[in-house]
């Protein structure tokens, strides 16, 4: 493979370091992978967690989506690597267990059911298991679908993701979930990707313009997969994000179209300063948030009682923290 299309980066900062921990998290998940192989990668724990999870619409499916880090540097294996556009809309875990199909967001809150051709759904033999990581886009009343946990009665989290996105994709194209019907309420959309390691290809697919007819839905940014990787909870230096602006600062691209820039700030430096100031941004309207919400319970005099039922403003506060943590770029999947 030519080297032409990536720009060396020297990013010698250890905060920007994502190499070694990628190759450590690499080589713990292959090892994992075959401990599994004796297991057939059971889908059973899989079902007893979500199916105790999803009883009541009250209850929060917590911590169980794969967040993406910022691509700070281009990866030593980016041959290894898979791009996909990622459209503006709200994260989403879409569960199909025991007759129905759930919805919650990215913080764990139930969101809506319906009825789909997911196996797990009522049509598909109940007993199964589906669950997808998804954007909905609101618009359109469309789900597109970036990755998979587990898929009837095959669990993929300890698959790979070059696997993963094989596997859904043709089931997605086999069973028709693409298309509404009167057992499929909302249409499921394969989203497209490249190998980052094929240079005409990944040359053709950054010079596409818009990604989606008619620009619908808008497209947020680019996210990056390990080919290799697994399907972890929380945050991943397997997973990459950069918006479309930052795309010729890491890559030699000269058939990017020029429409990906125009969203690019005025005030824009390079993409080092942007992501550091939009993370301290985010942080801060963290901060702001939990501040207008202690002050809330404080005004309300609900601060004591809640303390002493363990469930403190803070501690109120704390979990929802950690439901938002993993980048600053997810909170680019709007609520």
């Amino acid at each position: 493979m030519s080297s032409g299309l990536y720009k060396s980066q020297s990013v010698h900062s250890k905060e920007y370091r994502q190499s070694e921990r990628r190759h450590a998290l690499l080589e713990i998940q292959k090892n994992r992978r075959n401990e599994l192989m004796d297991e057939h990668r059971s889908i059973e724990p899989l079902k007893k967690i979500f199916r105790k999870s999803t009883q009541s619409k009250h209850t929060r499916i917590k911590n169980q989506l794969m967040l993406s880090e910022w691509l700070k540097e281009v990866p030593d294996d980016i041959e290894k690597w898979y791009i996909k556009p990622c459209p503006k809309g709200t994260r989403v875990l879409v569960i199909a267990v025991d007759g129905t199909t759930r919805v919650f967001n990215k913080y764990g809150a139930f969101m809506k059911r319906f009825q789909s051709e997911l196996p797990g759904d009522r049509r598909n033999r109940r007993d199964l298991l589906t669950i997808l990581d998804c954007v909905y886009v609101a618009a359109s009343e469309e789900y597109f679908v970036l990755d998979a946990l587990a898929y009837g009665n095959q669990a993929l989290t300890e698959c790979d993701a070059e696997f993963r996105f094989f596997w859904i994709e043709s089931q997605i194209r086999e069973s028709n979930l693409d298309q509404v019907s009167d057992h499929n309420e909302y249409p499921f959309r394969i989203i497209e990707k490249c190998n980052c390691g094929d240079e005409m290809a990944l040359n053709e697919f950054l010079s596409k313009y818009p990604v989606w007819p008619n620009n619908q839905p808008e497209l947020d940014g680019f996210l990056f997969y390990h080919g290799e990787a697994s399907y972890v909870h929380g945050k991943t230096p397997l997973v990459g994000w950069l918006f479309t602006f930052m795309i010729p600062e890491l890559f030699d691209a000269p058939y990017l179209n020029e429409n990906y820039l125009t969203e690019k700030p005025a005030d824009y430096l390079n993409y080092l300063t942007f992501m550091k100031q939009f993370d301290e941004d985010i942080e801060q309207k963290r901060r702001n948030r939990r501040n207008k919400y202690v002050e809330r319970m404080e005004e309300e005099g609900e601060g004591e009682r809640a303390k002493e039922e363990g469930n403190d403003a803070a501690s109120v506060v704390k979990e929802a923290m950690e439901l938002e943590k993993g980048g600053a770029e997810d909170d680019e999947f709007n609520d």
